[in-house]
């Protein structure tokens, strides 16, 4: 009787521990599972590939960069259609530029303050001390320029209505894509500049910027006309010596008067539709039009 109590009372110490044991092994696997999942839904939405951020794809409206992530790639919410908003953390070193591009959707960008190397202002990115901006989200109506920042990135959308340029803003190249900064941007309504902005200055709603050399009679450029005010006419100022890039992309003007003054003109018409120029004969303006077959008239 002793020696089936002994017996029974082992066996029970053994049933419970492999009872245990089976519990541990389960809750172990139950853990890889659920490591397994998050990699899972991180390889479906998210590809990340030695700590760069390749692409997210994913449905949500909010994405909080993954803490592995050190770097975000070109174009990595290019197919995030629903996206609205990127929080980025401490832990992102490395952000190219162009990481938006091909993104309709993201109306902010929010930069964690303990990020040692960039910042953010208004819902657009800049580096940390807010002196150049890196991106605009590409879906913000109204796009602001923090005032420390002195050298801009690419502002360009769809949905942008105005723009306007901060205090100290005096660049206007954007160097990745040999261009100016205010690119495509078919419903621009407005362009505001602060007072206190030495270089840049607005003009009958049109956007320009002076010339480093102030002894120059005719030192201004023509940055950017608002794309969505269409006009019957429009007579560049006599003070304007170069046309800048996409300063008339997606705008629609009848008859653009351009005077002997302006002797350069660099690629502004990009989806621009312009009837007619009328400029002085073997001036820059009419060796433009014709080069690109446009129509013109003499300017008398």
């Amino acid at each position: 009787m002793k020696k089936t109590i002994i017996s029974t009372a082992i066996m029970s110490l053994i049933i419970a521990g492999l009872v245990v044991g089976v519990k541990q092994a389960s809750a172990k696997k139950k853990d890889c599972t659920i490591k397994n999942a998050v990699a899972g839904a991180e390889s479906n939405d998210s590809v990340i590939i030695d700590g760069v951020l390749r692409s997210y794809s994913g449905e949500d409206t909010v994405y909080k960069v993954p803490k592995k992530v050190k770097k975000i790639d070109y174009k990595a919410f290019e197919n995030a259609e629903n996206l609205k908003k990127v929080i980025i953390g401490s832990n992102v070193k490395n952000i190219v530029s162009s990481f938006v591009y091909g993104n309709n959707s993201i109306t902010s960008i929010v930069v964690s303050k303990d990020n040692k190397k960039y910042s953010s202002h208004n819902g657009l990115l800049y580096n940390k001390s807010g002196k150049k901006m890196i991106a605009c989200a590409p879906a913000r109506k109204n796009v602001v320029i923090y005032d420390k920042c002195e050298k801009p990135g690419l502002i360009e959308g769809d949905n942008i209505e105005t723009i306007t340029i901060g205090k100290k803003l005096n660049d206007y190249y954007v160097n990745v894509l040999d261009r100016t900064f205010i690119g495509a941007t078919p419903k621009l309504k407005k362009i505001t500049v602060k007072k206190k902005n030495k270089k840049y200055y607005v003009k009958d709603g049109v956007l320009f910027m002076k010339s480093d050399y102030t002894d120059q009679k005719n030192n201004a450029s023509l940055v950017k006309y608002p794309s969505a005010v269409q006009a019957d006419k429009y007579v560049i100022p006599d003070e304007v010596s170069s046309i800048m890039p996409y300063a008339f992309s997606c705008s629609t003007i009848g008859n653009l008067i351009i005077s002997e003054n302006v002797t350069s003109i660099n690629n502004p018409m990009y989806h621009a539709n312009i009837e007619n120029i009328t400029c002085r004969v073997n001036s820059t303006a009419h060796k433009y039009a014709a080069d690109n077959n446009m129509n013109w008239q003499e300017l008398k």
